[in-house]
């Protein structure tokens, strides 16, 4: 008996659509040029695509490579969004009340 494993079954197309919604737009558009340098080179069976649309992030991930690596990618843009927006927040200015 021969089994056949197709391809598609091993390593199944995972798409996903993640949209981070940010005070204004200035703000989405900082983050997205934060994260734009992480959609290439990326390794073969991989895209990522980042934009800016109002004052939302989008960001459309598109994997070939299995779970494990959909997965750590989406951990990325999360993290570096994080990081992104944190850097953002400590770095408003000030309201003192004198």
């Amino acid at each position: 008996m021969t089994v056949r494993w197709e391809n598609h079954l091993l390593n199944p197309v995972i798409k996903s659509l993640i949209r981070i919604r940010f005070k204004d737009p200035e703000e989405a558009s900082i983050v997205a040029r934060a994260l734009k340098p992480d959609d290439k080179p990326l390794p073969e069976g991989l895209q990522v695509e980042t934009k800016h649309s109002g004052n939302e992030v989008v960001v459309e991930i598109v994997c070939h490579r299995g779970f494990t690596s959909f997965l750590a990618t989406v951990d990325d843009v999360l993290k570096m969004a994080s990081v992104s927006e944190k850097i953002l927040t400590d770095n408003r200015p000030k309201h003192t009340d004198i």
